[in-house]
Parts: C-alpha cells; sequence; structure tokens
C-alpha cells in the first residue's frame, strides 16, 4: 500500500508540472540532453517536473517558452551518455571534465555549466583494519578501468606516496556487490555513489581509507555541447536554458525554507537511485553542487577555488554568497593541465587534447572549451 501510495504521490506531482507545459509551437528548433543518474545531473529531471522545461519532445516548460526552443531530456547510462555524444547522436551531455577529453578529440566541445565537483564522492573502500594507503601495496585494487575511478585512485596513490598497487577493471556495481559480499578476491575497491552509501550500510566492517577529497576539483562534473550546436539557429539560447533551469532548480536547494529544501532533496533522490533524505543530504555534501551562475562563471573564468571544510569558496564567491576570498589554492587551467597529463598517463584518452578558457575568439582552436557566456547571460538576466 505504501509504494501505491507513493507511486500515486509521484504521478500528481508529475500531473501537476505538466500541467504548466505546453506544446511546442511548429517551427521550434528543438535540442536533445544526455543525462544519466548522477546527484547534479537527476536535477535536469527534476527541473523537468518543476515545470522550468520539460523534457518531453514537443512540449515546453517555463524557460524553453522564454528561450524560443524545445529540450528533449535522454536517460541513458552513463557510457552510452558518452557513446551518444561522441556519436552525434544527442545535442549536449552531462559528463565529466575527465571523460569528455576522448570525445572531444573527435567532436569539438563546448562546457556551458559545471553542475558539481566530487569531494568524497569517488572513495576507495577497504577492510577496518587497513589503517593506511601503503598497506594496499602489493595488493589488488579493483574499480572500473580508464575512468574517474582509476583516475581518483592514480591520484591517492601520488598523494600518499605510494606504488606498487595493481588497479584492476570490474564494473563498480560488481565491485560493490563483492565488497558487500565478503568476496575472498575483491578485499578492495573503488566506487562511487550511491555504491559507497550502499556498501558501508551493508558491511560495518568496511570503511573509506581515501577519497576524491586527495585531489580537489580535478573531477568536474559539467553539461558539455557540440560545438557544432551552438552556431545552428537558437543553438546558443538551448545552452542558456539549461543554465536557467540548473540554477532555477537549484535556488530551491539553496531555500531558506527547510521544508523546500529537503523536498527538493527527496525529489532528487527520487531520480538518483531511489536514496532517501537522509542519505541524499549526505551525498550533497560528497558531491559539492555549483549552485548559482556567480559560482559558475568564477570557475569558467579561471578564478581561484578551495573547499575549507563545509565552505566551498571560488573567486569571490563562498557557498554562494560573495565574500573576499582568503586562500587561491587551484584553478580551471592548472586543473585541466593536471587532468589531461593523468588521463594521458591511464590511457582515458591516448593523446593531448587542446584546452581553451573563453568565448569562440578567445578559444577557437581549441578541442575543449569552458565558456562562461551562457551563465553569465543568466545571471545578467536575472539581475534585471
Amino acid at each position: 500500500m505504501k509504494r501505491l501510495l507513493s507511486l500515486v504521490s509521484v504521478m500528481a506531482v508529475a500531473v501537476s508540472a505538466f500541467a504548466q507545459s505546453t506544446q511546442t509551437p511548429v517551427g521550434t528548433p528543438c535540442y536533445s540532453l544526455a543525462w544519466s543518474e548522477y546527484p547534479s545531473w537527476s536535477a535536469f529531471d527534476v527541473a523537468s517536473s518543476a515545470g522550468f522545461i520539460d523534457g518531453r519532445k514537443g512540449f515546453q516548460g517555463e524557460f524553453e517558452r522564454q528561450y524560443g526552443i524545445d529540450i528533449e531530456l535522454k536517460l541513458l547510462d552513463y557510457d552510452p551518455c558518452i557513446q551518444a555524444y561522441a556519436s552525434n547522436q544527442v545535442d549536449a551531455v552531462c559528463i565529466t571534465n575527465i571523460d569528455v577529453l576522448s570525445p572531444a578529440i573527435g567532436r569539438k566541445s563546448v562546457a556551458v555549466l559545471p553542475t558539481s565537483t566530487s569531494y568524497g564522492g569517488d572513495a576507495l573502500i577497504v577492510p577496518s583494519n587497513i589503517s593506511s594507503v601503503k598497506d594496499l601495496k602489493g595488493w589488488q585494487v579493483y574499480g572500473l578501468g580508464k575512468s574517474v575511478s582509476e583516475y581518483v585512485f592514480d591520484g591517492i596513490l601520488e598523494k600518499e606516496g605510494v606504488d606498487g598497487v595493481v588497479f584492476n577493471s570490474m564494473d563498480p556495481a560488481q565491485v560493490a556487490l563483492a565488497l558487500q559480499g565478503n568476496d575472498a578476491k575483491v578485499k578492495y575497491g573503488v566506487v562511487w555513489n550511491p555504491f559507497i552509501l550502499d556498501t558501508l550500510k551493508k558491511r560495518k566492517d568496511l570503511k573509506v581509507l581515501a577519497d576524491s577529497r586527495a585531489i580537489p576539483f580535478q573531477v568536474i562534473d559539467m553539461v558539455v555541447v557540440g560545438n557544432d550546436v551552438l552556431s545552428k539557429p537558437h543553438g546558443a539560447d538551448f545552452a542558456k536554458c539549461i543554465c536557467a533551469a540548473y540554477y532555477a532548480l537549484n535556488a530551491r536547494l539553496d531555500s531558506g525554507d527547510q521544508s523546500v529544501r529537503d523536498e527538493t532533496l527527496v525529489k532528487i533522490g527520487e531520480k538518483f537511485s531511489n536514496l532517501g533524505l537522509a542519505d541524499m543530504r549526505k551525498v550533497v555534501q560528497q558531491t559539492r553542487f555549483f549552485g548559482t551562475a556567480k559560482q559558475g562563471v568564477a570557475i569558467f573564468n579561471n578564478e581561484s577555488m578551495s573547499i575549507d571544510g563545509n565552505n566551498l569558496e571560488i573567486g569571490n564567491v563562498r557557498n554562494n554568497k560573495v565574500f573576499l576570498a582568503s586562500s587561491k589554492d587551484t584553478n580551471l587551467s592548472s586543473i585541466m593541465k593536471t587532468v589531461v597529463a593523468r588521463s594521458i598517463k591511464l590511457g582515458i584518452v591516448d593523446k593531448e587534447v587542446s584546452i581553451g578558457i573563453g568565448n569562440s575568439d578567445a578559444a577557437k582552436n581549441s578541442q575543449l572549451r569552458f565558456d562562461p557566456q551562457y551563465m553569465e547571460s543568466v545571471a545578467n538576466k536575472s539581475s534585471k
């Protein structure tokens, strides 16, 4: 009965949201965004439920009407998302700065929106009697090869000055199941949420030994649009609409009303492995959302970034509020140099990728460009 009531409740929310939608006028350009289940990417489906956009082809939400476009959301597993984007089957994709490198070699790409960063959301799980990364020397660690998991693990080893640990590729779901089942072969694994939370709940004798906090800001979750798309009719409006919808949803997460924030977290959790409120509160500590245009613009304008406890600092923005930056740990340009070099080392990408920051004039020869202008447009529009 609880399941039935829950389903009825979800359907009621969907009907209410879609009642705000209108049919797309004939001749309106339609663009597609591929997304997979991840906290800051599931937010787009919640934005659709809220009526900010309508992820169905042929219907428009609030911001689609404003920008004169139609957005089709396509839910795929992560690898198919990447492949769909690389093969021009979709116009834009939710992807990390690491995983986009390879597609960008064949398809000039523009990052238009940073959505979040992993800050503990990718973790090395070990038995509780292991006290140091050095204890893993001579052993094998399992995780998805040539992915963010291997990237994070390599960063952990580098920070600890440890070598002689073999990384074996295995699907993260299988790694989690092996760890949860006390598999004699798989004792150490690197996974991401929700596998981290699920595994630690089921095995109290396991713990996180190290995680992506060892390499702050090196894993950035983003929305990337094909450079070919942005020059099409209303292509730039497509990018702006994505930004507007994301920030409108994040305004609810940053609401001073705790009930509004909690309700939004619950809705994201429904789209992200059906996690409840308590788990989602942990998730958004381990996956830090870049919740305002001020933050996003500062990142893509190459301003300094740091995280100090609960404080997320970017340029002169702390936790979405303006402040005078007290530390200058790193910036996007230096991060991407590290990311490209480590990705080549691990075989995630097989050659150098040219990185640019700015608009098409400032970075016209880059294969992957980080362009703040679409977020700037949204910020300027909201300030009027």
